[in-house]
């Protein structure tokens, strides 16, 4: 095989569509983590992806799919020192120091709405 710029690409496998392709592992990993925390780790959007590599033999190109692919995926988050998503995937974490949840960042749109018209 010949080197390429992006050697690792992740494909869905329902459609058998190529959705990105990545010049490495880590960056594919964290393109699937993106893709947990906006879908959830059991949406078809996810259990379908599947992350190969061009540049060796075909016999070693599979990486992972579904959710070994999401388990794989989450931990290399969690190495770079990057909040992972929610195992249920829906990108709640606990707040950092000074932040907030979700669900009082909606009340605090809500109230900049109100706001707004006396600005």
């Amino acid at each position: 095989m010949t080197a390429s710029t992006a050697p690792y690409q992740l494909m869905d496998t329902d459609g058998v569509s190529l959705l990105g392709t990545y010049a490495s592992e880590r960056e594919a990993l964290h393109a699937v983590a993106a893709a947990v925390e906006k879908y959830g780790n059991d949406s078809e959007a996810v259990v379908n992806l599947v992350l190969f590599c061009e540049d060796v033999p075909e016999d070693e190109a599979f990486i992972a799919e579904g959710a070994d692919l999401v388990r794989r995926a989450l931990g290399a988050v969690k190495t770079d020192g990057v909040a992972p998503p929610t195992p249920d995937g829906s990108g709640r974490r606990e707040p950092a120091s000074g932040s907030t949840n979700g669900s009082r960042r909606d009340d605090q749109a809500g109230s900049r709405k109100g706001s707004k018209a006396t600005t």
